[in-house]
C-alpha cells in the first residue's frame, strides 16, 4: 500500500483491483500466563476479486495456530469424513448385533439339535449384549455431532 492514502482511499483503491487478496479475518492473541504459553490464531481469507464486479469470492480460509498454517478443509471433505465413520460405526453395530441374534443359531437352539459350538454362539440377550451393540451407534452419535 501506497503511503500518504487515507483509510478511506485505500479502501476504494482495493476495491478497483483484479486478483488474489488474503486478508485477515480473525486474530486472536493470548498472553503468557505462569500455567501456559503464549498463544497465537489468526484465520485468513484468501478471496478473489473480479473486474466485472466489485464481488469478492471466496476461494480458501486458512489458520495460522502458534506460527504453523493449516488450511481449512472444505465442507465437502468434513461431511465426506463424518459420513464414512458413520457409516463404519453403524456397520460395526449391526455386525455386533448380527453375532448376538444369528437366526440359523437361534433356530438350531429352538429345535434342541444345537451341539456346545452352537450353544455357546447363541445365547439370549442380556444387558451386556445391548451395551455392547450400543457402542458402535454411540460413536456414530458422536461422529455426526458437530
Amino acid at each position: 500500500m501506497q503511503q500518504g492514502l487515507s483509510r478511506d482511499e485505500a479502501d476504494e483503491m482495493i476495491q478497483q483491483m483484479t486478483g488474489i487478496q488474503y486478508t485477515l479475518e480473525h486474530a486472536h492473541e493470548q498472553a503468557a500466563t505462569p500455567t501456559s504459553s503464549a498463544r497465537t490464531l489468526y484465520i485468513i481469507q484468501k478471496a478473489r476479486r473480479t473486474a466485472t464486479s466489485s464481488k469478492v469470492e471466496a476461494v480458501r480460509l486458512y489458520h495460522v495456530l502458534d506460527g504453523v498454517v493449516y488450511e481449512a478443509p472444505s465442507l465437502q471433505a468434513v461431511l465426506s469424513a463424518r459420513l464414512a465413520r458413520l457409516s463404519w460405526l453403524l456397520g460395526s453395530a449391526f455386525s455386533a448385533i448380527q453375532e448376538v441374534t444369528s437366526p440359523d443359531a437361534a433356530a438350531a437352539l429352538q429345535a434342541g439339535s444345537a451341539g456346545a459350538a452352537d450353544a455357546a454362539r447363541c445365547r439370549t440377550l442380556d444387558t451386556s449384549d445391548v451395551a455392547t451393540a450400543q457402542q458402535p451407534v454411540a460413536g456414530a452419535n458422536a461422529a455426526v455431532a458437530p
